[in-house]
């Protein structure tokens, strides 16, 4: 079963009328930003509104960066939409929202998701081939500056002191947007792990999580302690002294003592990942297993059984040695596992919580979404 792509570009949107559910209908005071950078509509949101009415419509133009939205042609696009703006305009805005903040006593939390170093890879005139390697290196510079923007902001704004900075991502480097270029000039995008964006493997989920923290978190430490992006909810209330929500944030986990160097009685030795493909892995402490695909791709193995197997990190980080026919048990303990997750909904020590479809690691998805439960 091939699946349609794209189908959003063919229906129609009344960009007059107020954004349901964005962020400020979630809890946040104000929002800035894009949809997503090679998404329609190519224009700036503020709030629940859209800001500049996309009123032309967008042409596929190969020159202007590397992955141009091409499956986009004559989609609602701002009038003299620029792609190499988006970075630096959201990282202006931000900077002015640190300075103003900072001017009460009320303390804030920004959320500053960057739309670099994303497809479309759109370096501004500033970066444009200040790497000397490609459009990706100098994007990844871009981004870097933009951290820069953030860190000289609270600097200067004098809330340092007093403020927890966490920079990270959300999965490891697109195989498609520079590879080759960066590996040819010395630089490995996954570093030692197996993989890329995408992937189910640690290439695909292992990124950076650096914080900083004048006086509690100390300079130049590092921790082991197994971390997901989940567990930022749960850390963050953590700090405030809050609760973290009973009806929501099923998979988060503090990782405050390991911040603060402190043992930590609960801290994260599980977690669940997962592939563009649908394919699922199960960690236990070194342990990682995997139900990969059947066949070479998703087309190919949709309703096929998935292959199980087993890599221990500890000794092998790259997932190079299978070890499933080797330690059967540990596959049965851990699928085991895995299985009670499924059913309970959560990973969360206490919460009650259920999945809205059916969950299946054994067999490769027959569609992206799965229907609800209770429907056909």
């Amino acid at each position: 079963m091939t699946e349609v792509k794209n189908g959003q570009k063919n229906l129609a949107w009344d960009f007059t009328k107020p954004i349901a559910g964005g962020p400020t209908q979630r809890g946040f005071d104000y929002f800035y930003g894009v949809d997503l950078p090679n998404l329609p509509p190519f224009t700036f949101i503020k709030n629940d509104r859209i800001a500049i009415q996309p009123t032309d419509q967008y042409k596929y133009d190969p020159t202007v960066g590397v992955v141009m939205p091409r499956g986009f042609v004559g989609a609602p696009i701002a009038p003299n939409w620029q792609f190499d703006n988006i970075l630096p305009e959201i990282t202006k805005r931000v900077v002015e929202q640190i300075h103003q903040r900072a001017k009460k006593e009320k303390p804030f939390f920004l959320y500053f998701s960057m739309t670099s170093p994303h497809e479309p890879v759109v370096p501004s005139k500033k970066f444009r081939g200040k790497s000397g390697i490609a459009p990706i290196a100098d994007f990844v510079m871009e981004t870097d500056w933009s951290a820069g923007q953030i860190i000289q902001a609270v600097d200067e704004a004098g809330i340092a002191d007093e403020t927890i900075v966490i920079f990270t991502a959300d999965n490891g480097h697109s195989h498609y947007t520079g590879w080759g270029q960066l590996v040819a000039a010395g630089h490995m995008p996954s570093g030692p792990y197996r993989g890329h964006k995408g992937d189910v493997w640690e290439g695909g989920h292992r990124v950076p999580l650096v914080v900083r923290w004048p006086e509690k978190v100390q300079a130049g430490t590092s921790s082991d302690q197994m971390v997901c992006l989940t567990d930022i909810l749960a850390t963050c209330a953590e700090v405030v002294k809050a609760n973290a929500p009973s009806n929501g944030a099923e998979d988060s986990l503090s990782f405050l003592p390991a911040l603060l160097q402190k043992n930590q009685k609960q801290g994260r030795t599980r977690m669940v990942n997962h592939s563009n493909h649908g394919e699922f892995a199960y960690r236990d402490g070194s342990w990682k297993l995997v139900f990969r695909m059947n066949k070479p791709n998703l087309e190919k193995s949709r309703g096929l059984p998935t292959v199980a197997e087993l890599y221990n990190l500890k000794t092998d980080i790259a997932e190079k040695n299978n070890l499933a026919e080797k330690h059967p048990q540990i596959v049965q303990r851990m699928t085991d596992q895995l299985k009670k997750l499924i059913a309970v909904g959560t990973s969360r020590p206490g919460q009650k919580a259920a999945n809205d479809t059916a969950v299946r690691y054994d067999i490769s998805q027959q569609k992206r979404w799965g229907p609800k439960l209770g429907r056909e």
